[in-house]
């Protein structure tokens, strides 16, 4: 039995969260590792993809496996995990995370995304090309204990997000963007 104060699409990385506890006991029990953390992640996304007959990411997979602040790289290549300690980031002094009670469906969001990619729609290959670069910095800004540079990234990525997919927000999402950004530098 299972249970979770994560409500049914809050956007909390919940049902990631549970399939990677659910795979590790099972691992565990059967007395077999997987090789890999993308390896457990690969076999995590595909069966909550078939189990909700819906695409879905992989970000909120890495987290919930190896803990710690997690840098993501996705390449040609593969996805590359860089995973820093939380211990002294405003992460672990000073990290809020909100739910603002309203549900969403992202894999449905994230495909209207990928279609209008797919469209070559250059409104969503700009944004797309911004939420790359900002992420960059983000990734930058944390390897390098530059803190202050986190609330302009984030409302960078905010409002790139809300041009890509109008969507992706709602009015508490907008209360909750203007108020982290008050006293902001």
């Amino acid at each position: 039995m299972t249970e979770s104060q994560s409500p049914v699409g809050g956007g909390l990385g919940g049902s990631s969260s549970l399939i990677v506890t659910l795979m590790k006991a099972f691992s565990q029990w059967m007395g077999k590792s997987f090789d890999s953390t993308h390896q457990l992640v690969h076999v995590c996304h595909n069966l909550e993809a078939e189990v909700l007959n819906t695409p879905t990411g992989t970000q909120d997979y890495y987290p919930a496996i190896s803990g710690g602040l997690n840098i993501l790289k996705y390449t040609t290549d593969g996805i590359t995990q860089s995973v820093l300690p939380l211990q002294g980031t405003p992460f672990a002094e000073s990290f809020l995370l909100v739910y603002t009670g309203k549900a969403h469906h992202s894999g449905i969001n994230n495909f209207e995304v990928v279609k209008a990619a797919v469209a070559q729609d250059s409104t969503t290959l700009k944004c797309l090309r911004d939420l790359r670069n900002i992420s960059e910095e983000m990734a930058q800004a944390c390897q390098n204990n530059e803190w202050n540079r986190l609330p302009s990234l984030f409302n960078r990525e905010f409002l790139a997000r809300v041009k890509l997919a109008p969507s992706f927000t709602s009015p508490e999402i907008h209360k909750l963007q203007e108020i982290s950004m008050q006293g902001a530098p």
